[in-house]
């Protein structure tokens, strides 16, 4: 039997002189992907067709006004779902995360092709940097898709902001989020401070 080769990480992690930049690819799940892919070509045909039979199939036959009414709530509805059904299929497909470290900010962005989300925060601020384990999926598998791909509310690296708690890392094992953590330590010292804990 064949010895499994260590894992090598997906933390991507470049010095830039007296920056510190971490790329983290997202985790691609292939079925979520291709499943997603073929709900979208249905959800593109009813965007289609829904505005196309009332405002020309219909424009000249009289239509009753609930019936418009539900037409349109439906199609803000189909509209709004396939909205967020193509941000979960193209961050299985191209999103990333991005960290950016400087002696006083660590800027933290999520990406997809069409769209992204940052935040940054003051370092002098953060405290307890350090590994957390990852959260249950809500959808038991076959059906384990990151239902919020630009959310801040996920990762496997935590750190306290005030009273608050936040989460990086969300393509990251606990293993890999250690070694970016102590990465990151490196550059700035001050985050060493409670930095390598665990939490549950």
């Amino acid at each position: 039997m064949a010895i499994v080769a260590p894992g090598k990480g997906r933390a991507i992690i470049e010095n830039q002189g007296a920056d510190l930049r971490i790329t983290i690819p997202a985790r691609t799940e292939l079925f979520t992907t291709a499943f997603l892919g073929v709900w979208l070509i249905a959800w593109a045909f009813g965007e289609i067709f829904v505005p196309y039979t009332f405002l020309i199939a219909l424009s000249d036959k009289p239509v009753p006004p609930s019936a418009r009414l539900f037409a349109a709530v439906w199609f803000a509805g189909w509209t709004l779902g396939g909205m967020w059904a193509l941000s979960i299929f193209l961050w299985n497909v191209a999103g990333k995360e991005i960290i950016e470290l400087t002696s006083t900010t660590l800027k933290y962005r999520k990406q997809i092709p069409i769209f992204s989300r940052s935040r940054e925060y003051a370092i002098a601020s953060i405290a307890g940097l350090r590994a957390a384990s990852r959260a249950q999926a809500f959808w038991p598998l076959p059906f384990n898709m990151n239902m919020a791909p630009l959310s801040f509310r996920d990762g496997t690296i935590a750190f306290d902001y005030g009273r608050d708690t936040y989460h990086l890392g969300s393509g990251l094992d606990e293993a890999d989020a250690r070694y970016v953590i102590a990465e990151m330590c490196k550059r700035v010292k001050s985050l060493c401070r409670d930095a390598g804990q665990t939490s549950g």
